[in-house]
């Protein structure tokens, strides 16, 4: 038994010498370190290089020659000695190419745009992230806490036990009773601890961070108080307007909706591509070349201007054309369809966090008050123990109603914590000032 306190003891003084993180600093060494953010980031400055790629090819090409012969005198080929010079360029330039590669410029600035958002949108995800394990870190410190004070509770009763039955107070029977349950007590530590450090490693590994010597700044209510009271006041079953005017707000904002725009988009210009195949593709160049022999003082060369035209043929003429007109058409359906049901799930996603907030800032008030009770009925049980006045087993009914009134508001509290960081990433808001105003 003293091993063990004496474990729990070396916890506690070696958080007296750990840094303090709080939650900013937490959710910046995030945006610094998450590998997702890294990879979104790359993927976008990719996509930008290659929509400007497609950009270049918009325009023609040129491209020049240069050649200079000189044959010693005594060739067999002249019976003397020559010499010759030529050289020209060429300018290419596509007028009409069934407009795929305006189009295909075009499909890369939507793929650009997209990337950018799934960039914007995987920071809100890693600031979510980011706070989600940040609470749910202090949700097991906290635990544990109550696990460490309720075992030197349910120790101390043991001692006064002890203590009673040599007075005659209590029995042999209450002796046991009470050493059992310190005993489930140590192990509901010992589990609360191998929670808290399992907690402790995945904050740790998601901010790239050393988990030594590291220790949670605390949040309380008071930091979120006025959008706590402002939301909790809510009547739950008066939130339509409300809702619809979170909904709203969202949809504006949404990067998700807005990356479903972008595909939508690209579906079509795939089924208009489709459909100007069969349409001849124009060009025109420009060449200018000269040649000279100086051996004979001849020189030609001049100006060529040329405009083509060619109209793609293949086995059973425009069939092709046809299939792939009907693959994009359907294609362009299905992203549709698709688009259609994830724009409604992410509705619903909105809807359900805000009546989450708004339940989870009621639980809280209400675990609140559940605290307040349970731990003046504790304090009245535990005189009445302490005198004799009532039975172990009933004390220990009123221990554990105690601590799990403690556990109802550290839990709620998480609840809260974590409803209001989902609701501000659906939002694709920073701060609690924007949520403030919509509620």
């Amino acid at each position: 038994m003293r091993s063990f306190l004496l474990t729990i003891l070396l916890i506690g003084f070696a958080g007296l010498s750990a840094k303090v993180l709080d939650l900013e600093k937490a959710k910046q060494l995030a945006i610094e370190n998450s590998s997702s953010l890294q990879a979104a980031e790359a993927g976008y400055k990719s996509s930008v290089y290659a929509s400007w790629g497609s950009f270049v090819n918009l325009f023609g090409t040129a491209s020049g020659s240069y050649s200079w012969t000189k044959i010693d005198e005594g060739s067999v080929i002249t019976g003397g000695e020559a010499e010759n010079e030529s050289y020209g360029v060429t300018l290419s330039q596509p007028i009409f190419a069934q407009g795929s590669k305006w189009l295909s410029y075009k499909i890369s600035s939507n793929t650009q745009e997209m990337k950018r958002l799934a960039y914007q949108e995987q920071e809100f995800v890693t600031l979510a992230a980011a706070e989600t394990k940040y609470f749910a870190l202090l949700l097991a410190q906290r635990e544990l806490e109550i696990a460490q004070n309720d075992l030197k509770s349910s120790t101390e009763s043991l001692q006064q036990t002890i203590i009673k039955k040599k007075t005659g107070s209590r029995s042999q029977i209450d002796v046991l009773t009470m050493e059992s349950e310190v005993k489930s007590k140590e192990v509901a530590l010992l589990t609360k601890q191998n929670i808290y450090l399992q907690s402790k490693n995945e904050f740790c590994d998601f901010l790239h961070i050393d988990e030594q010597g590291i220790e949670l700044k605390e949040i309380e209510m008071q930091d979120y108080q006025e959008i706590f009271a402002k939301v909790q006041k809510l009547d739950v079953n008066n939130l339509s307007s409300l809702v619809q005017k979170v909904v709203d707000f969202g949809e504006q904002r949404n990067l998700s909706l807005k990356s479903l725009q972008e595909t939508k988009e690209i579906a079509q210009k795939g089924k208009l591509m489709a459909a100007l195949s069969p349409l001849p593709s124009v060009s025109a160049s420009y060449s200018y070349s000269k040649s000279k022999e100086y051996t004979t003082e001849y020189q030609s060369g001049g100006n060529t201007l040329s405009l083509s035209v060619s109209m793609p043929l293949s086995f059973l003429p425009f069939m092709d054309n046809f299939f792939d007109y009907q693959e994009a058409r359907y294609a362009l359906r299905k992203v549709e369809a698709e688009n259609y049901t994830t724009q409604m799930q992410i509705k619903l996603q909105i809807k359900a966090a805000v009546y989450t907030f708004v339940s989870s800032a009621k639980q809280v008030a209400a675990a609140g008050f559940g605290l307040e009770a349970g731990e003046g009925m504790f304090e009245q049980n535990k005189a009445r123990y302490d005198n004799g006045l009532l039975s172990t087993a009933d004390y220990l009914d009123a221990l554990s109603s105690y601590q799990t009134s403690q556990l109802n508001l550290v839990s709620a509290k998480n609840s809260f914590f974590t409803a209001k960081s989902d609701l501000k990433r659906l939002l694709v808001i920073e701060n609690d000032d924007k949520l403030l105003e919509l509620f």
